[in-house]
């Protein structure tokens, strides 16, 4: 039996692993001819500090902005190995939430893919690591791309 995947939601941060999760994804929209939709969750910033900012606030409006940046890169990227649909979305939130119940039940991608790992060990200790959350608590197949 041969799955066919006509959605694929890809989860990106700035990480090795979500970049090999991206070359799968890829891969894997281009062979299904699928739309690949690529989202990044603006979540609690840990440079500054650990409050949620405030809609109007510059940094977050600089945080969006990098980010739009950064999907448009993979955007084009999708493009140029022949993906012929590519969709972008920006949250704010904290990822493994904002995928599982903002993301996909609006997208409603018939696969998710994610990298292994994002997050520095404290973090992953401190909020839990997005793709173990992910893989409990999504309704379809995850992919989870380790390195």
């Amino acid at each position: 039996m041969i799955i066919m995947y006509k959605k694929v939601l890809l989860a990106m941060d700035r990480s090795n692993e979500s970049e090999k999760a991206f070359n799968r994804a890829v891969s894997i929209a281009r062979d299904n001819q699928a739309i690949l939709t690529i989202v990044h969750a603006l979540g609690i910033p840990t440079d500054y500090d650990y409050k949620l900012l405030a809609p109007d606030d510059d940094k977050r409006d600089l945080a969006r902005e990098e980010a739009g940046k950064m999907l448009n890169t993979y955007k084009e990227k999708a493009f140029q190995q022949g993906v012929t649909a590519v969709d972008l979305v920006i949250k704010h939130g904290m990822a493994k939430r904002v995928l599982t119940e903002d993301v996909i039940p609006s997208v409603q991608p018939d696969l998710v893919v994610v990298g292994a790992t994002g997050m520095s060990a404290l973090d992953r200790i401190l909020i839990g690591s997005v793709s173990e959350y992910v893989v409990r608590h999504s309704p379809v197949d995850v992919l989870v791309v380790r390195s």
